[in-house]
């Protein structure tokens, strides 16, 4: 008898000690899409991939050209001289596909920067909004199935990442 009393009083301990964890969850999508420095990352991207975008086309339309008039010489120029023009084209063109995947790589590599430097400040916040709420586990959105709306804090969180966070420069 008196184990099972034992067991019970700690079986209620354990339930009134879940009954204490407070969780919440938010929204990471919105909060990176829609805060001031999210959208500041995201347009700052753009311009760049906008930039590199016009610089690919403009370089690619001169290969264009190039080869055409390559070709147009095909039968004015000796086949050894028209080979050995190919090739060098041919490395040039090589030469720009490899410097055009650097570029699209480096401009891939500052966007998870930038992404890791804003969730890094957001991740500050998040740890002392969950202190000063005393908040035991904080949840992505997306994770949850079901959940009360009372248990969402995306709004706070953008509210406080919109204070703190103003700006996150991509180098």
């Amino acid at each position: 008898m008196k184990k099972l009393i034992t067991i019970l009083f700690y079986l209620s301990l354990f339930s009134f000690a879940h009954a204490e964890n407070k969780i919440a969850y938010l929204d990471m999508a919105l909060i990176m899409n829609k805060s001031d420095a999210g959208t500041s990352i995201n347009k700052q991207i753009k311009k760049l991939e906008k930039k590199l975008s016009d610089e690919i086309n403009k370089k690619e339309d001169a290969f264009k050209k190039e080869k055409q008039s390559l070709l147009a010489q095909k039968n004015v120029l000796e086949k050894t001289q028209f080979e050995k023009k190919i090739l060098e084209f041919n490395a040039k063109l090589n030469d720009h596909q490899k410097k055009k995947n650097k570029e699209i790589n480096d401009l891939g590599k500052k966007r998870l920067e930038a992404s890791q430097k804003f969730l890094n400040e957001v991740t500050k916040i998040l740890a002392e909004y969950s202190a000063k709420n005393s908040l035991s586990m904080i949840i992505q959105k997306k994770n949850i199935v079901i959940g009360k709306k009372e248990f969402e804090i995306t709004e706070d969180i953008l509210k406080a990442v919109n204070q703190k966070v103003k700006k996150i420069k991509i180098n």
